[in-house]
């Protein structure tokens, strides 16, 4: 909105992009060291805006240049650039986002033609917000039950002193959270917290001991469910945010960057079409979370007719279309082609050509979903050493020392390690986290159990 009132009050405008930017590890066009003109991380432009005559009608041209390269040299070129005689690009901002740098929109016009993921589950929202999620996500649940017994037996002043509860904000209280738990001590749920990353929290749908629990939609996976998790723009990061689940999900799971939230749209609802739902009921009907223009565009695609019962082979399942938008959500392809467009809306998913499209799409999605919800059993497993004899186990780092150009060893501790562990799965991104990295480094401090470490194998592979 600010950039469209700009192209409004200003006859030129001039966009110099100093880059340096340390989040997103800029470098220079071939590869060198991008230096910030600042000690800063947040990269840096210069803009200049020229007012527009109040006589004139021209419209308004913007122009854009850049710089890469060391701070010195920056500060070299800044100091003789004359405005006038510069080199300028000049680019053509179009309406609903008004770039004032280059973009590739060449597949706009493809990529629009697709339809959004939010047209075609409907039912959908942010995962779930705790504001105190040291206390509401626990790794195990003897020690969700120790959390549980706090909040029932201790005063509210102790359990502020044992839990350092010095401040309450937003929509989290502590009476609210204690009443919650004294009804809801039982209603124990996995949680996906960040990929890989399950624990365990106490889940009512009501405001307590959850700031937002989201039970219009979280309600719906309390029973055997699945949910495609992805972000509705992905700033400062590239698109890699997409994933599978069949539990509740949190807030920032795909991201800790607070615009890049993870959303969630569950397959299936309970209740009506609307996803309305009375929480004290789970045992109701189940509806496909699948709009039904989004099915009668695909009818028009293709010849097959779509049934949701899983059990019709002689129809489409709910579950082959989320299988297919999973797959378009995790082809390299579909993000290096209409990388501008994901980084600002959600995803638009292409429709499929023909029947044998969509049917190996949903197969790869199938086989994609299965191995990131860690439901099937990989030969591969035994790749994946762990070594370090009678040690603790105790995480103390998580350091990866190559072997050789494509993998490595990950050291948890001085003496402790997992061996043959590939470079591509240690630097491997879902969403804004790299998870082979963010699982270990959360566990600092902790020792790791058998079913971790086989957990963790799996992670890698």
């Amino acid at each position: 909105i600010i950039r469209e009132k700009l192209l409004s009050s200003f006859n030129k405008i001039f966009i110099h992009d100093l880059h340096g930017n340390t989040y997103k590890k800029e470098k220079t066009p071939s590869g060198d060291v991008d230096q910030n003109v600042f000690d800063i991380k947040q990269g840096v432009a210069i803009s200049i805006y020229v007012k527009k005559n109040s006589r004139t009608e021209e419209p308004t041209c913007v122009y854009f240049g850049e710089s890469f390269g060391l701070r010195e040299e920056k500060y070299i070129k800044l100091e003789t650039m004359d405005i006038e005689e510069s080199n300028w690009d000049q680019i053509y901002p179009k309406a609903d986002s008004y770039y004032y740098v280059p973009k590739d929109f060449k597949n706009e016009d493809i990529y629009k033609s697709g339809e959004k993921i939010t047209s075609i589950f409907p039912v959908y929202s942010t995962g779930i917000e705790t504001q105190k999620d040291a206390i509401a996500f626990q790794f195990t649940l003897d020690e969700m039950k120790i959390i549980i017994n706090d909040f029932i037996k201790l005063n509210e002043m102790d359990l502020r002193e044992k839990y350092s509860i010095y401040k309450e904000k937003g929509d989290w209280k502590v009476k609210n959270a204690i009443s919650d738990i004294k009804k809801n001590k039982e209603k124990i749920y996995p949680v996906l917290y960040r990929p890989f990353d399950i624990r365990q929290t106490v889940y009512s749908g009501v405001k307590g001991f959850h700031a937002r629990p989201r039970s219009n939609v979280m309600g719906h996976m309390l029973d055997k469910n699945y949910a495609i998790l992805t972000s509705r723009m992905t700033k400062g990061e590239e698109f890699a945010h997409a994933f599978i689940t069949d539990k509740i999900s949190e807030k920032i799971f795909l991201s800790s960057k607070t615009s890049n939230n993870s959303f969630h749209f569950p397959l299936f609802i309970l209740g009506d079409k609307s996803g309305q739902l009375s929480f004290e009921d789970i045992n109701i009907s189940k509806h496909a979370n699948i709009d039904d223009n989004y099915i009668s565009k695909l009818k028009k695609q293709l010849s097959k007719s779509f049934s949701f019962d899983q059990s019709d082979k002689n129809h489409f399942s709910a579950l082959e279309v989320l299988d297919y938008v999973y797959a378009i959500l995790n082809s390299p392809n579909f993000r290096i082609r209409y990388m501008e467009f994901l980084k600002v809306d959600f995803p638009r998913i292409p429709f499929p050509k023909t029947n044998n499209v969509f049917e190996e799409l949903s197969k790869i999605g199938s086989r994609l979903r299965k191995l990131h919800l860690m439901e099937e059993k990989l030969k591969e497993l035994k790749t994946i050493t762990f070594s370090g004899g009678k040690s603790s186990k105790k995480v103390t780092k998580a350091d990866f020392q190559e072997e050789s150009t494509e993998s490595g060893n990950v050291w948890i501790n001085d003496n402790e390690y997992f061996g043959n562990i590939p470079l591509i799965s240690w630097s491997f991104f879902i969403g804004g986290y790299q998870p082979a990295q963010k699982w270990l480094k959360s566990r600092k401090g902790r020792i790791l159990e058998s079913v971790d470490i086989e957990h963790y194998k799996k992670i890698i592979l």
